[in-house]
């Protein structure tokens, strides 16, 4: 009796491990992520200090022809729509406008990231389509974490974040009234995608779209304009060309 029972019970308590419901996996954010949240946050900090009439959208997300689009701060003023891109990087920064990664030097050790500024005129360019301005109304910047040394061989407003408020404020020639910002501003309220789905949709699109091209440039095959990719002798080193140069500038490492 007593072994039917224990049997009973046992039959019981697998039942219940069987329907128990399942808890959702809990994703965990490495270093870079938390590292690139932290450094998006102090910006933030830093444009809600601007006067009432500049408008501040952060970490924005768009969505055109299956493409997403991520960025970091837009504000709109009627001297120009400013979009910022952050790096909160803390060792020396090389790299200029044509090179496909830039490099981050901290303690010895070498880190690759996406050129910035090309990742910053991918951003405008998505903007620009949606909202239908011209290409110039929009002002690129790059922002460095103040801890980083910058090494970068560029033109581009690469600045570092303790500067950037001036910045903005040094652009004093109005090209849109009053009316345009509201208009402009409304489109990205209409626009912008607020939603946990679309975060993971943008992450799986960047990474399949960095494996296309890590696979043409593999085949020495310009990821820009299909061209060649053939061998050059430049100041740092040996690099990857295109055979196109100058109509097509990508290089890589």
């Amino acid at each position: 009796m007593i072994v039917i029972i224990l049997l009973f019970l046992l039959f019981l308590f697998l039942i219940s491990l069987l329907f128990k419901k399942k808890e959702p996996t809990k994703k965990y954010k490495n270093s870079t992520e938390i590292l690139g949240e932290i450094g998006e946050y102090q910006i933030a900090q830093i444009l809600n200090t601007l006067p009432r009439e500049y408008q501040v959208f952060n970490d924005i997300y768009l969505s055109n022809n299956d493409m997403t689009t991520q960025i970091d701060h837009i504000v709109v003023s009627i001297y120009g729509i400013f979009v910022i891109e952050t790096k909160n990087y803390k060792g020396q920064i090389y790299g200029n406008n044509n090179s496909e990664y830039w490099t981050e030097n901290f303690y010895g050790k070498a880190y690759k990231f996406y050129n910035p500024i090309k990742q910053n005129h991918s951003h405008i360019k998505a903007l620009q389509k949606l909202l239908r301005i011209p290409f110039d109304t929009f002002i690129s910047i790059i922002v460095f974490s103040n801890n980083a040394t910058l090494k970068c061989d560029s033109l581009e407003n690469i600045i570092y974040s303790f500067e950037l408020k001036e910045f903005i404020k040094g652009y004093k020639k109005p090209i849109f009234n009053v009316d345009d910002v509201k208009k402009i501003s409304a489109k990205l309220l209409q626009y912008n995608i607020n939603s946990e789905d679309i975060k993971e949709v943008h992450i799986k699109n960047v990474q399949q779209k960095v494996f296309q091209k890590e696979v043409l440039i593999s085949k020495k095959i310009c990821p820009k304009c299909r061209g060649k990719l053939v061998e050059r002798k430049g100041q740092y080193g040996n690099f990857l060309g295109c055979s196109n140069y100058p109509k097509c500038k990508f290089t890589s490492k």
